[in-house]
């Protein structure tokens, strides 16, 4: 499970146990004891140990990317279809053809592009 604090307001996570499956975190709240928790649905839920949302072709094509010879493509990030590692479930992602990162995650890519561009990524789930 990833930690509370991995997270920030607007990521997406999952909760199979709803039937909208896929909600985005409204609240983070550090209690006593650097006890992290966040809140979704409304404030109605919240959890120590969210489940994030990991990435797939479907998952990437609702977030802007486009699929193009081989590539999910977006501005200048690029993630390869033979950069996925089966051992990890990791997906390495390219920026501007130089740099390259391992992700698994949406919350992930979700911080790693607003941590580049300043941006929000949207996300259409």
């Amino acid at each position: 499970m990833i930690q509370a604090k991995e997270y920030k307001i607007g990521n997406w996570i999952v909760d199979w146990e709803t039937e909208e499956k896929y909600f985005q975190i409204e609240e983070i709240r550090k209690y006593i004891g650097y006890e992290v928790w966040v809140y979704y649905r409304n404030g109605s839920i919240k959890c120590k140990e969210p489940e994030p949302i990991e990435l797939s072709e479907e998952i990437l094509l609702k977030c802007g990317f486009e699929k193009r010879m081989g590539l999910f493509v977006f501005g200048y990030f690029e993630i390869g279809l033979d950069g996925f590692d089966f051992v990890n479930n990791e997906k390495t992602i390219r920026i501007n053809k130089c740099l390259s990162l391992k992700i698994k995650y949406l919350h992930q890519l979700q911080n790693l592009i607003h941590a580049l561009t300043n941006e929000e990524l949207t996300v259409i789930l």
